[in-house]
């Protein structure tokens, strides 16, 4: 498994991290991929400027990513955006540590994507191996108003070198390449709380 490839190996599995094998989860039903195409007039929200590459050993997944303050709401796009951020960027956490309290707390029901993420982590913490690197980068944000409190979102992000070891932190796969995604989001706000709907990831290009 690699933290820098289960996101986009992911995304062959639900529509279209390399390293990862297994059952093919259950497709997307059909209600849940037609609330991800987004309504026209997109919202950009400011975009980090690229960042040098990292390499696994400068990039502690181990540390949770910080909570905005748009995660308290009220809910607006630009918030919806920051959210889509904030739960993306928790899966080289999850694989690091095997924490999964933020991850559940904001998995929708129906989102297929977030069980199989937490299913690869899951399987990785449970074979006594962890995931070091796989920072991920965002570079572009947009947002759609869809129905009321619920937001389209398209982030788009890469994937930073990332290496799984076992219990004796010994290197059993070694992913130096860096990848670039695409992640089209359904982000809700339901019961005073964000949640993600659904997640549907496209792979945009690959550096050995």
């Amino acid at each position: 498994m690699r933290t820098q490839g289960a996101l986009a190996g992911l995304a062959m599995l639900v529509v279209v991290l390399a390293g990862c094998t297994g059952a093919s989860p259950d497709p997307m039903p059909a209600t849940q991929v037609a609330t991800t195409t987004p309504s026209p007039s997109p919202s950009p929200s400011s975009t980090p400027s690229p960042t040098p590459t990292s390499s696994p050993d400068e990039f502690d997944a181990s540390v949770e990513p910080v909570a905005p303050p748009e995660l308290d709401g009220p809910p607006s796009k630009e918030a919806a955006g920051e959210v889509a951020k904030y739960f993306m960027a928790h899966f080289p956490y999850i694989a690091a540590t095997g924490d999964f309290t933020r991850w559940d707390a904001m998995s929708g029901e129906v989102c297929n994507y977030c069980a199989s993420s937490r299913s690869i982590a899951h399987d990785l913490v449970m074979a006594d191996r962890h995931s070091v690197g796989g920072e991920i980068e965002f570079t572009d944000v947009l947002t759609w108003d869809h129905r009321p409190n619920q937001f389209a979102v398209l982030l788009r992000f890469r994937e930073h070198p990332s290496q799984t070891l076992d219990h004796r932190g010994v290197i059993v796969e070694d992913f130096p390449g860096i990848r670039d995604d695409e992640a089209d989001m359904l982000v809700v706000w339901r019961d005073g709380a964000w949640q993600i709907d659904s997640v549907i990831v496209d792979v945009v290009g690959e550096e050995s």
